[in-house]
């Protein structure tokens, strides 16, 4: 019988116990040793913390704020406009939009945009100047149709088949002189042009998020566009980042433009109706201070985020602004928030601080448990490089793989190799860390690599890694390229070794904020349903943080 291994803290207390002359007299001079150097290095590292850690903390919280900002931008300019402009643009190619029949056009329309969270207003004209506009207010659908030399023809509607009343009128109006239309008309024929946030009449003046893409039916040149009110993309950063203090600020023309408070929606049907409330009007007591620092910023390279504090209302505010790049155009974007809202985590960190400093105890207990770990490690250091676990463990491991797939545990062959090919495969990483990413999102879970579908281990030799230090390193680089260091605290990452067969055990727990795959420069949310990762779109993801934050 296999003689059953002593604990690592029995095998501690026989090497201190072994050799008393040595091993103790090692033990009290290295630890004084530490102890002096962790004193010395850890007191002018929390001195000069102590100087500049509101800065630095304030600029972190910014920094979020500003990445959490961008990502929102880009879900609402991937769900909300392009996918539905190239379904649009899809359309038009096989002659299904034609400008002479309105009622098909509502027909065509209405339902489509009623689906979407945030009601854009839809845009199409060609190249003789008739021009369709549709248009939500709320309340009610507004259509406008108008000609080059003839009255346009506005119809306000209850329903698609509710007619409120219909006006017409003669407008000096050509829609080919517009930005949007000679915009598309410079891009390829799948290419979105993105126009920098700017007023559309039809939105009330509000600014809004445009996108525009062309096409070519029967020798005619068609441009259609949507329009996204900012207001509501506000509304959406504050369910994604769960700040409900502050400003988003916009740069137009060189003129900052305050577009909406970061206030968190009721409800999902306030967020469409959001959409078409009275914007906030530009605040110049607190724009003014900003001047200087916004021309410095621009004046130096404005391809880096830039962060400034200030005084407004007798308080400290701080603004963070960074470049947002949309296709072929860049503007920028800046957060302006009160320091009160994240003041109480700053003072968490400075009584942290001041405490560390004043407490020679907590260095000393911290040095000899560095010395500890420093013998656990050495202790241990053969059977890390073996991936021999203890009877208990293997039993523990034979367990999890009979039980077979579920909402929280799942099987996977290789790391990177795809057996079929026999090559390196970036869609087998990615099928694993959309298991991550939903694990993450919903309440954790397993996932076992180097293991068939049907629990039998396969090993990680098909992977062709050298060492495991280079196969724990390549998994640390996925981890940071395609969900973010900052989750990394909520994965951990083991190596086991069963019936001589290597096997990897990723285990994850639950994310307290959002988390997005990452990968060919698009962003993706899943969460765990069954035994399998489900991709959810833009309305889902709002739905599920609603109810998540609700729970």
């Amino acid at each position: 019988m296999k003689q059953k291994k002593r604990s690592k803290l029995a095998r501690i207390i026989a090497l201190l116990t072994a050799k008393p002359e040595n091993l103790r007299q090692r033990w009290l001079k290295e630890g004084v040793v530490i102890f002096v150097i962790l004193l010395l290095i850890f007191e002018g590292f929390q001195g000069i913390r102590l100087r500049g850690f509101r800065k630095e903390a304030s600029q972190e919280y910014l920094d979020q704020m500003l990445k959490q900002t961008e990502r929102t931008l880009r879900i609402l300019a991937t769900e909300l406009i392009e996918m539905r402009l190239n379904a649009i643009q899809r359309a038009g190619e096989q002659g299904e939009i034609l400008l002479t029949d309105l009622d098909a056009l509502n027909a065509k329309f209405f339902s489509k945009l009623r689906q979407l969270p945030l009601f854009p207003s839809l845009t199409i004209a060609n190249d003789e100047g008739t021009e369709y506009l549709l248009h939500n207010n709320g309340i009610f659908w507004q259509t406008r149709f108008s000609a080059i030399g003839g009255e346009a023809v506005w119809t306000t509607r209850e329903s698609l088949t509710t007619i409120k009343n219909t006006t017409k009128e003669r407008i000096d109006y050509d829609p080919r002189l517009q930005a949007w239309y000679q915009g598309a008309l410079t891009r390829d024929a799948h290419d979105i042009y993105w126009l920098v946030p700017g007023v559309f009449p039809a939105e009330d003046n509000e600014l809004c998020l445009s996108g525009a893409i062309r096409w070519e039916w029967q020798n005619h040149s068609y441009v259609a566009a949507l329009h996204a009110p900012f207001h509501p993309i506000m509304m959406l950063t504050a369910i994604l980042s769960g700040n409900e203090t502050g400003y988003l600020m916009l740069l137009d023309n060189e003129i900052p433009v305050l577009v909406s408070p970061l206030e968190r929606p009721e409800s999902e049907d306030s967020l469409a109706e959001s959409a078409r409330v009275e914007p906030p009007q530009r605040d110049e007591r607190l724009l003014r201070p900003l001047s200087a620092f916004l021309s410095e910023w621009r004046n130096q390279d404005p391809s880096l985020p830039g962060y400034h504090a200030f005084q407004h209302d007798q308080e400290v505010w701080w603004i963070g602004v960074k470049m947002v790049t949309l296709g072929q155009q860049n503007f920028p974007v800046g957060v302006i928030i009160p320091e009160q809202a994240f003041a109480q985590d700053i003072e968490k960190e400075r009584s942290f601080l001041m405490y560390t400093m004043i407490g020679p105890a907590l260095l000393a207990l911290l040095a000899f448990a560095l010395q500890t770990v420093f013998f656990l490690r050495m202790l241990g250091k053969f059977e890390q490089q073996q991936f021999e676990p203890t009877e208990d463990k293997e039993q523990t491991l034979r367990t999890f793989l009979r039980q077979g797939e579920s909402l929280t545990q799942e099987f996977k062959s290789t790391l990177r190799w795809n057996l079929k090919t026999g090559k390196p495969d970036k869609e087998i990483e990615i099928a694993w860390l959309k298991t991550v990413v939903a694990y993450l999102n919903t309440q954790g879970g397993k996932i076992f690599i180097g293991v068939r579908d049907d629990g039998e281990i396969l090993g990680l030799d098909a992977d062709n890694f050298a060492n495991p230090d280079k196969l724990l390193l390549h998994i640390n680089n996925l981890i940071k390229q395609h969900i973010g260091v900052e989750f990394s605290q909520y994965i951990n990452v083991e190596l086991h070794t069963i019936s001589d067969l290597n096997l990897l055990l990723i285990a994850c727990e639950p994310s307290s904020s959002p988390v997005f795959l990452k990968h060919n420069n698009e962003e993706h949310f899943y969460i765990r349903t069954g035994p399998s990762s489900v991709k959810l779109s833009l309305s889902e993801v709002l739905k599920y943080l609603s109810h998540r934050q609700a729970a």
